[in-house]
């Protein structure tokens, strides 16, 4: 346990406990201009008044080394937020780390094609499913979208890009669409904890036939 308090550069994941109790973080080092010396920061309320609920108690826990860029798991066992820890701090104004992940781009197709009708969908896995799916938005029309999660668990998530751009007028009124999926990384979403970044796919030619491209009328799974 920390005897004294420790500054916290930045985040590497984030997580609520689950109603047992449980938690399982994973972290990585992005920075390599500053040393890598991870720490676990527990923000809790227990035992407070309810003149304190906007703040919360804070302890932090230095890992041991032994557990740094090595592939076995720390575990700290169970413990018990009644008591003081060492270098514990009350009244701590808590900043929600836990903001959604975030995926902006832009599209751009021919002069002839209006980027507009492209449907972009979200999923919360790998399965264009209704119980696994976010949200959907059209891209305005200079082709730009950006969508958020919000609070949804992720836990394989994928961007669906449907477009009719370089498909013929007999194609289209038929509502068939070029369909293709980008696999979101994990470093931006970590589980659906905690987006660290926003995710920008840049700029995509729809005229390009990417893998696994496929054509299929689009399903309305939004209702």
């Amino acid at each position: 346990m920390s005897n004294c308090f420790i500054e916290i550069n930045y985040i590497v994941d984030g997580s609520e406990s689950w109603e047992e109790g449980n938690f399982e973080l994973n972290g990585e080092n992005r920075d390599f201009i500053i040393s890598f010396r991870p720490v676990l920061a527990i923000y809790h309320q227990c035992g407070q008044l309810k003149r304190k609920n906007a703040t919360y108690r804070l302890f932090i826990i230095k890992i041991p080394e032994q557990f740094i860029n090595t592939n076995e798991s720390f575990h700290i066992g169970t413990i018990n937020l009644e008591l003081y820890y060492p270098g514990q701090k009350d009244g701590i104004k808590f900043i929600h780390f836990n903001k959604p992940l975030e995926i902006s781009g832009k599209l751009f197709c021919g002069e002839h094609y209006n980027i507009s009708t492209t449907v972009v969908r979200l999923f919360s896995t790998d399965k264009q499913e209704m119980n696994s799916f976010i949200i959907e938005q059209q891209p305005n029309n200079e082709g730009y979208f950006r969508l958020s999660s919000g609070q949804t668990i992720l836990q394989k998530p994928i961007l669906v890009i449907n477009h009719q751009c370089g498909m013929t007028f007999n194609e289209r009124q038929k509502d068939i669409y070029r369909q293709f999926t980008i696999y979101i990384p994990y470093s931006y979403y970590n589980s659906g904890r905690i987006g660290l970044k926003v995710f920008h796919i840049g700029r995509l030619g729809l005229d390009i036939n990417y893998p696994n491209e496929r054509n299929e009328p689009i399903i309305d799974i939004t209702t």
